[in-house]
């Protein structure tokens, strides 16, 4: 059973989906083995392939910790260590080198072209070199710098059906059959609503119509790499196939010939159930036979399309979405997922009672907090990037200078917000106590207001105090406890990067034994990889640490709330919850609003507030975090670390934390690329469950028992 099921993984990013079906363990044994992978960006390509030689020995090899080398590796580049004799490792997976296609060969030839500097590495990994070569070897055969169907890499572009067959047939291999698994998902930018609203002024001007200038959406060829899935598919008949793609899919709209438009979800199932009917005559095959069931994995009897007329029209498309914090992962991200049965295999079977058994399991861990995911990582400080967000004025900080810099310039930042909430909202000075007697007051006076014999009342009683000022008053104490926190640490550290030594978040959410498990399995001897904080502007360190503590004494205010407020108030207001209650009767948000930041002199010095609704948001800790995009490489204001101390964006390795990668998966690239990857990646661990119903699948359909 051990690594008999063959994946082949298109459109794969830094490799989340075959990360989660090759970690996917049954009875001891890893029943899937990635034969290919492929993808066009350089970044993800090369953080795929080392991922690929550890996977040779920790799944492959069944190995419980990375290989020496590895962790020399991955700990030189977390150091800058360029010296170091690992990093060679990154010319074994990479470089050019002719041989016969055997790992002998392959060992043969690399060893020669390298000559001294071999001589240098197998002196310093002599126990391993031959396990070292043979990961390289099978890591090269494995991920490929491919882009389907596109011309961005012209010498790596095309059709990627002959590397299929070459992973099918090669011997070092050693598959028994031609049967695989096909997973993956094609760019989703024109799909997702965030993508459909932040089209780009080139968007507007290729893909438009000439005689009306409007965006057609079926002109944008992002819309259409789906198209790719289905040459993939018609050529090379996988018995089973996932394809991933953003919920925005299930809205997005092409236009047909007519001008009716037709959602793209029914033309994309459609044309997944037949491809090459789909692809039409400029596409000739001999699988034009081959034809697919299209099933939820939600509830695979429920929701499925073979064909039948009329069939798409019944569908509730939602039942194709899958969200990931019901999955244990720490995240509202909602994607959709359609699984593809090859309809071969299910002859002289009935369909609904053939996937009955296909659904996901309903008894995990559910909305899991970021608080719970991130909390024992380091705490980082960030460094100071430049100042002043005026750009007409901004000037940038020399690295030299960025750590002492930050020093100088937080206690300033703070105490600016400090006087700007004492003086523009009128706030009190209130010691603790004090503070809570008024805060119950106030909302013991929310309260009365609504009582059944105060609703017909002109005017309720109010307190001296208003709900919205006690709020504000929270804001300051956390900003100056936070700020007394942040002097004492730099008083004593000789540099940000051994703050840990001084300083750990007082996080209030407990761990979580099962992800904590998942997260760090396989990572004895290895650093923490890519968790290192982006600079900031001394400005944007201001609105950070406020709407920190604005989110932090919002959650205080909330819990209060629930404690003391009876739903028969919450009837007599209209509303549904403290949320709604809180919003209408103190214009008390959620998270930080343009109105808020202007109140304290933080809004930014730009003119675009109407889009300004989530523009500085902070990932609550007591509860799962917004969907993490690639856009994370863009800023960090929409990635804002709860603990107020810390007053930064989120590091690559939270980030990655919160998509459900394992410590010991190292990021290739520049800081930028690597939020990229973890942006656009498919949560591993979303995949590892998904990978437990295909593995059902495969053996009851395909090779059955």
């Amino acid at each position: 059973m051990h690594q008999t099921i063959p994946l082949v993984d298109i459109f794969a990013g830094p490799g989340g989906l075959s990360e989660g079906f090759s970690s996917f363990e049954q009875n001891k044994d890893y029943p899937f083995k990635s034969i290919l992978s492929a993808e066009k960006d350089e970044s993800a390509f090369t953080t795929l392939r080392l991922r690929a030689f550890l996977r040779w020995f920790i799944y492959g090899k069944r190995q419980k910790n990375p290989p020496k080398v590895y962790i020399d590796y991955v700990t030189a580049r977390v150091k800058a260590d360029n010296e170091h004799a690992a990093l060679l490792l990154h010319d074994l997976l990479h470089m050019e080198v002719c041989h016969q296609g055997s790992s002998a060969s392959f060992c043969e030839a690399i060893t020669h072209e390298l000559g001294d500097r071999w001589k240098f590495f197998s002196g310093a990994y002599s126990a391993e070199t031959d396990e070292i070569l043979q990961a390289v070897f099978h890591a090269r055969l494995d991920v490929k710098h491919f882009e389907l169907g596109g011309a961005d890499i012209p010498e790596k572009a095309g059709d990627i059906s002959p590397y299929i067959t070459q992973a099918l047939t090669h011997p070092e291999n050693n598959l028994h059959s031609d049967e695989f698994v096909l997973v993956g998902g094609p760019p989703c930018q024109a799909y997702s609503n965030a993508g459909r609203s932040r089209r780009s002024k080139n968007d507007l001007t290729q893909y438009t119509c000439g005689e009306t200038g409007e965006y057609i959406f079926d002109k944008d060829p992002r819309a259409t790499l789906y198209k790719e899935y289905l040459r993939v598919l018609a050529a090379n008949k996988p018995a089973l196939f996932v394809m991933e793609n953003v919920r925005g899919m299930l809205s997005a709209q092409f236009t047909n010939d007519d001008g009716s438009k037709e959602p793209v979800w029914k033309r994309v199932v459609s044309e997944l159930h037949n491809p090459a009917q789909a692809l039409g005559s400029d596409y000739k095959t001999s699988a034009a036979g081959s034809k697919y069931i299209i099933t939820s994995l939600v509830e695979g009897s429920g929701c499925y399309y073979s064909g039948e007329s009329g069939q798409l029209d019944k569908i509730d498309p939602k039942k194709f979405v899958l969200r990931a914090s019901d999955y244990g992962v720490p995240q509202h991200r909602d994607r959709v997922i359609l699984l593809g049965i090859r309809t071969d295999l299910l002859e002289h079977m009935e369909i609904d009672t053939a996937l009955k058994s296909i659904h996901l399991p309903d008894s995990l861990n559910k909305n899991i907090s970021v608080g719970s995911a991130i909390s024992d990582l380091p705490p980082q400080f960030s460094i100071l990037s430049s100042e002043s967000t005026d750009v007409r004025q901004r000037k940038s900080v020399p690295s030299a200078l960025a750590e002492s810099k930050w020093k100088e310039n937080i206690s300033s930042q703070i105490g600016n917000v400090l006087r700007a909430v004492g003086h523009r909202l009128n706030t009190k000075n209130l010691e603790e106590p004090e503070w809570k007697k008024t805060l119950h007051t106030a909302i013991a006076d929310l309260a009365n207001k609504f009582e059944p014999e105060n609703l017909l009342q002109v005017k309720a009683k109010k307190s001296d105090t208003s709900l919205e000022a006690v709020f504000n008053i929270r804001i300051r104490e956390l900003l100056k406890g936070a700020d007394q926190t942040i002097r004492e640490v730099i008083s004593k550290a000789e540099s940000l990067s051994d703050i840990s030594q001084y300083y750990q978040w007082d996080c209030s959410e407990s761990r979580q034994e099962e992800l904590d498990a998942w997260y760090k399995r396989n990572t004895l001897g290895l650093p923490v990889l890519n968790h290192f904080p982006r600079g900031h502007m001394d400005t944007d360190l201001a609105r950070y640490i406020y709407a920190a503590c604005y989110v932090k004494a919002y959650r205080e205010l909330e819990v209060e709330l629930e404690k003391n407020i009876p739903n028969r108030v919450l009837k007599g207001a209209r509303v549904t919850n403290i949320k709604e209650l809180l919003k209408k009767e103190a214009s008390i948000y959620d998270r930080v609003s343009i109105k808020q930041l202007q109140a304290v002199r933080l809004d930014p010095d730009h003119q675009n507030t109407q889009s300004f609704v989530d523009r500085f948001k902070v990932q609550r800790e007591e509860s799962p975090s917004t969907t993490v995009t690639c856009h994370l490489s863009k800023d960090g204001h929409y990635y804002i670390h709860p603990d107020p101390t810390q007053c930064r964006s989120m590091t690559v390795r939270e980030a990655a934390r919160l998509q459900t990668f394992p410590d010991n998966y190292f990021f290739e690239g520049t800081p930028t690329l690597q939020r990229i990857q973890v942006g656009n990646a498919v949560p591993p661990l979303l995949a590892f469950h998904i990978a437990d119903v295909i593995q059902r699948v495969w053996t009851e359909f395909v090779v059955k028992d």
